[in-house]
Formats: C-alpha cells, structure tokens, sequence
C-alpha cells in the first residue's frame, strides 16, 4: 500500500510572528511629540535659569530682562486697596529715562453709576541705574517699588514663555497645533528631553505627548503644518506687490524677503521629509515668488533718484561730534536747524521705506530711526 504523500506547509506561525513585530514597531515609533506647559506661579532670577540651562546642554540665549520691560509690566499689573478705594498705578511723567509712577485711589459712586480717580502719591525711577529717586510717603508706594525691583530682576511666566519656551520651539521649528500646543518632530527628540529637564528643574511642567507615525497621524499634521506656511507665502506675496509700485526697494528689504522664501523652502521640505506631505502647489509658488524677487531686484534703479543737494545735508549732518559705535549717528532736534535738516524728520511717518527720508538716506546706506529727542542714524545691514 503506497503511503501517503503530505503537501509541504509553509511556516505561519514564523510569518506571523514577523507581521506582529513589525505592526509593534510601527506602534512604537513616533513622528514626533506634542507638547503644552503648565506655570505653578515661580519666579526665577536669569543667572540661575542661565545655570540650569547649561546643567541640562539647552542650547538657547537666556536674556536680560529690558528694565523698562519689567518696570512697566510691574506697573500695569500692580492693584491694591485703601480704606477709600482700589489703588492703581499709572506712568504720570517722563524725563529722558527717569520715569514718574502715580498711585491713583479710585472711588466708585455706585448711586452716580460713575468713578472718581485721586493721585494720593508717586515714585520715581531711574531706569538705567535701576534706582529710586523717590520711593513716596505711603505703605502703597512701598508695595508698588518692590514689585518694580521685583520684575526688573526676575524672569515670570511671562517672560519664560515669550523668551525661553518661544526661543526653544523656534530653534526646533515647532508647529503651533492649538492654543499653547505645539508639535515638535522626532528628530528634535534630544532637545526635547534636554528642555524637559531643565523646566522640571524650573519648576515648570511640560508635557510631552508622543504621536504615532502612522499614516492617519501624520496626514493630519501635514495639514496643520501647511496652514502657517501659505500665511508665510500670502505675507511675502502682499509685500512683494508693494515692492513692484516702488521705484527703488531698500537692499534690506529685498534681502529680508529673500530670506522668507529660503525659510518658507526650509519649512516645506521639513514637512515633505518628516510627514510624507505632498507640497508640489508650495513648490510651484515658491517658484513665482522667486521670479517677482528676480524681477524687483533687475529693476533697481543705478543711478540715485535723490536731489545731490539732499545727499549732501545728510552728508554733512554726519559729523564727528555724533558719531557713535558701529558707523552711527545721534543727531539732536535742537540741531536739525543749523544742519539744514527738514523738520519733517521728526515724524517717524516721513522714515517709511517708500517715503523721501527714507528713500534719501537708504542711497546714502543709512535708515533713519526717530527717538523722543534725536535722530538715530544706522547703516543698513
């Protein structure tokens, strides 16, 4: 009797095993993470966030606090109470940088359905020796100096999220998802954990929501992604329009745009790569806004378009005597007369690229910036 002969079975349970792995790797791996904080009412001094910083390699500039920054944010949030009323405090006076702070005590006349403001004392400030000149009479002028001491030399919420958490996401390149949530690639996945460490260290929590790179997660993302990349392009193709009507276009300008289409390439390429994003319709305009650059930048005039007789005045009001450090001029009004300068230059109006100031100085390489009592003269970058 001839024996059975059995068909050969291909291994399921090794083909099997490989489809499982493979389904819990691509469970396990991410695109990237997003993330949001929480603030839990710290205060930090910037050379400690300075030293933390390099204790956990965070690789970003952790600045001064600007003195009038926080000697008017301590201002303005500054509130107390007397017998009478609530207390405020409001800028009342100005001199070069010594500022005057009134405190108000404020009556509400509920019947009169009106409201009543009393100046009961001030203090004044020097803000570039980071003194009082007068710290007033009151327990209430007490409060509001020490909140000012307070706020020049601390970092708050505040100032943590606009120049530490912004400086990271930007360095990263960050994409805003909603609200104060923002999605940070896996690539970054080393910064993260090192700007983790260091708001933990802060006192700040951050949290971090790993994201699945699968195909559903990563079409949504690309959408978000896209969103600020074609506000980027409608910007820069709004202010290429406003070039083309000029006659000259400042160097700076024309630089600075072709920045923006190196960065909107970068931001492109970085979502095509991490998020397999379809961005030929990016591609294609980034194309046009290239060539309306080229086309700008042909039709620069050679030749300077300002009187020589003007290039001249502003020639001569650069003397010696108002040089500063780095090739800039500080020129005073009450000298505008003599050196023949319009009075019009006191009017930060007349410094706009596309007006005559502008247009004027920016052939001789400088632009104008106008102050409370001088003309600050910069050469272009």
């Amino acid at each position: 009797m001839n024996s059975i002969i059995k068909k050969p079975q291909r291994n399921t349970t090794s083909n099997s095993n490989t489809d499982v792995a493979r389904k819990t790797e691509s469970l396990l791996s991410s695109v990237g993470s997003q993330i949001f904080w929480n603030f839990h009412g710290a205060s930090w001094k910037t050379e400690t966030l300075r030293s933390l910083a390099a204790a956990c390699q965070l690789k970003i500039d952790i600045k001064e606090i600007p003195v009038t920054n926080g000697m008017h944010n301590a201002v303005s949030l500054w509130k107390s109470r007397s017998d009478k009323g609530s207390l405020i405090a409001k800028k009342v006076g100005r001199d070069t940088e010594v500022f005057t702070f009134g405190i108000l005590e404020v009556e509400i006349d509920h019947n009169g359905k009106k409201a009543k403001g009393q100046q009961i004392d001030k203090i004044v400030y020097d803000s570039v020796n980071k003194s009082f000149l007068s710290k007033g009479k009151t327990q209430y002028a007490n409060s509001l100096c020490d909140s000012i001491e307070h706020r020049v030399t601390h970092y708050t919420g505040n100032e943590f999220r606009k120049w530490i958490i912004m400086e990271f996401l930007d360095s990263v390149h960050a994409i805003r998802m909603m609200g104060g949530a923002y999605f940070v690639d896996s690539q970054k996945d080393t910064e993260l954990s090192n700007f983790e460490k260091f708001c933990t260290a802060c006192g700040v929590t951050l949290h971090c929501l790993r994201l699945t790179a699968d195909k559903k997660t990563k079409s949504s993302m690309a959408t978000i992604a896209r969103e600020p990349i074609y506000e980027k392009i409608s910007k820069l193709a709004a202010k290429l329009e406003i070039m083309k009507k000029r006659a000259k276009v400042r160097v700076d300008g024309r630089e600075g745009a072709k920045k923006d289409i190196e960065e909107i390439r970068f931001l492109s390429n970085r979502i095509k790569r991490f998020l397999d994003a379809n961005t030929q319709d990016i591609d294609k305009l980034l194309v046009k806004l290239n060539k309306e650059l080229e086309e700008i930048n042909n039709s620069q005039p050679t030749d300077p378009t300002t009187a020589n007789r003007v290039l001249q005045t502003w020639k001569n009001a650069m003397k010696p005597e108002y040089a500063l450090n780095n090739g800039k001029f500080k020129i005073p009004f009450t000298d505008f007369e003599t050196l023949l300068i319009p009075k019009a230059a006191k009017d930060i109006f007349y410094w706009k690229p596309d007006q005559r100031l502008g247009i004027a100085l920016a052939e001789l390489g400088y632009i104008g910036k106008v102050s409370r009592t001088h003309l600050l003269l910069k050469p272009q970058q």
